[in-house]
């Protein structure tokens, strides 16, 4: 059952800073303070896209591969990818989870995970390379695949000392929020650059 609270605006404003990503809430977010003050432990919630855990594992199955975002405690997000290779029909989704990805999860301070089957939108007019690079680049930059997806960006490849070297120039207007302490984000021009020996992708 829902109740409904009354909170001052600066005291939500207060809140929003806390929200860890796609999926969070205010409600998670006084869930996890409370859970602080109480000293409990609560396990981290898993999320899949697509929602649906039984057609999630079917697509694994498919693609054998899939992204793992981690929210941590104390705002950071590391992105995984789930090389599922060796995943079975009779395999257990979440007891893989759990003794792979989640193992020690109070001392890493996790309180929520993602798992993402890499697609795309069916009315995008991108084509596939663009999708190829944002699966190339979202675990290096630490920033969901799914997120990376909407930005607005153009990338170039240029040749420094002898080394291809990625460049994404990203549109201004859009959030960054996701990009900061990025050691590839140059906030003052809204750019990555990636040398092709740190990027597991062909430039």
């Amino acid at each position: 059952m829902m109740k409904t609270i009354e909170i001052t605006e600066s005291v939500y404003d207060r809140l929003a800073t806390k929200i860890t990503g796609f999926g969070d809430t205010p409600s998670l977010v006084i869930e996890r303070l409370l859970n602080d003050v109480e000293g409990a432990s609560v396990k981290p919630g898993l999320i899949f896209h697509p929602e649906n855990e039984s057609k999630f594992k079917e697509l694994l199955l498919r693609d054998k591969v899939a992204e793992v975002a981690i929210y941590k405690k104390n705002g950071e997000i590391e992105v995984l990818v789930w090389n599922a290779s060796k995943l079975k029909e009779s395999s257990n989704i979440k007891a893989n989870i759990w003794s792979g990805y989640l193992r020690n999860w109070e001392g890493k301070g996790i309180i929520k995970a993602e798992f993402t089957i890499y697609a795309r939108p069916v009315d995008d007019f991108r084509d596939h390379k663009f999708f190829d690079l944002c699966k190339a680049v979202s675990p290096l930059i630490n920033v969901p695949y799914k997120n990376l997806i909407e930005y607005d960006f153009e990338h170039m490849i240029e040749e420094r000392d002898g080394e291809n070297v990625l460049e994404i120039q990203f549109s201004d207007g859009q959030n960054f929020d996701l990009f900061e302490n990025n050691e590839y984000f140059e906030s003052s021009t809204k750019r990555i650059t990636v040398p092709q020996h740190c990027l597991n992708y062909p430039l």
